[in-house]
């Protein structure tokens, strides 16, 4: 028969050790919660992706998603103040929040074109499924909250940092939609210039439908707004393939 002790000690959960990289990516996933959470607030003085984050908010939210206490020290042995902490977890939930629809749409790129869907087709689907992805991703969310932060440097270098995150996401999906349509880039314009604009028109158009849902209704049968704005972008930015020789304005 096990004794008190033995029984007690059963039932504490054991401290495991961890390494430094383990303990930085724990930490980093129990901020990002408390980002996430602080995005749910019921008042304006509630929101914001870093507010009220304090060292013993992280460790606590550490300790519960490990099981086993996780103390402050474990944070300031990899991060030497607060600050240093909450600027690291920006460029994190930043890169996260960068292009959340992008394995997703690259996946119904692939489907699109085996089913040799006309061009419009592909394009108009594509970009509704991006933007309902992007629409219900908290992580997304969280990153667009730091817009307004832009004019602060280190804000800044963060969002610029998940902006070319992003752009290496899209070039590889824009280019499968321009080669498998037959289009190119319209010069002078650039497939990242293309890319850049897809995703502001993609960002602006998810935060006004949470403003204003009912400017986004259509008709049943009519493209959506994302798509028929997706639509229009391609028009404009490309044309179809032509040969060097017989290369014209169209």
């Amino acid at each position: 028969m096990p004794t008190r002790t033995t029984a007690a000690a059963a039932r504490t959960p054991q401290r495991r050790r961890r390494t430094a990289e383990q303990t930085r990516e724990l930490l980093l996933r129990a901020g990002t919660e408390l980002a996430l959470r602080s995005l749910d607030g019921a008042e304006a003085g509630d929101a914001g992706p870093l507010a009220h984050i304090r060292v013993l908010d992280v460790v606590k939210e550490a300790s519960r998603l490990e099981g086993v206490p996780v103390t402050s020290g474990a944070l300031y042995h990899l991060w030497s103040t607060q600050q240093e902490f909450q600027v690291d977890l920006m460029f994190h939930l930043l890169r996260a929040g960068a292009y959340p629809a992008a394995a997703g749409a690259r996946r119904l790129a692939s489907e699109l074109f085996a089913q040799r869907l006309p061009p419009a087709e592909i394009i108009a689907r594509l970009s509704d499924e991006s933007f309902r992805i992007e629409s219900e991703s908290r992580m997304g969310k969280a990153a667009t909250a730091f817009i307004a932060l832009s004019s602060v440097p280190a804000v800044r270098e963060a969002l610029r940092d998940a902006h070319h995150r992003y752009l290496n996401e899209a070039r590889e999906l824009f280019s499968q939609i321009l080669t498998y349509i037959g289009l190119e880039m319209r010069p002078p314009y650039t497939l990242d210039q293309l890319a850049t604009v897809m995703g502001a028109v993609n960002d602006g158009l998810r935060d006004s439908a949470s403003i204003v849902p009912e400017l986004h209704e259509v008709p049943a049968g009519a493209y959506s707004i994302a798509a028929a704005a997706a639509r229009g972008v391609f028009s404009e930015f490309c044309r179809p393939v032509v040969d060097e020789g017989d290369a014209i304005e169209q």
